[in-house]
């Protein structure tokens, strides 16, 4: 079994129309923190998880390890 580990993601320069919505369905928090943490640059543990679902859903991964187990 080979397990995939992302190390790295590439971002898009500015945020598509209707990401706060979607991430903020995603990681279960209101649009408004998705704006403080992504726009605005806030930190702490809901920004952290914010910007954890944003990578996931918008981010390209650049730099992988693969791991056979």
């Amino acid at each position: 079994m080979k397990t995939v580990i992302i190390k790295e993601y590439e971002l898009p320069l500015k945020p598509p129309v209707g990401f706060k919505k979607v991430v903020a369905k995603a990681a279960g928090v209101s649009e408004k923190t998705v704006y403080n943490a992504i726009v605005r640059g806030l930190r702490g543990p809901q920004s952290d998880k914010v910007i954890q679902t944003y990578k996931e859903i918008y981010g390209k991964p650049v730099n992988m390890e693969v791991i056979d187990k």
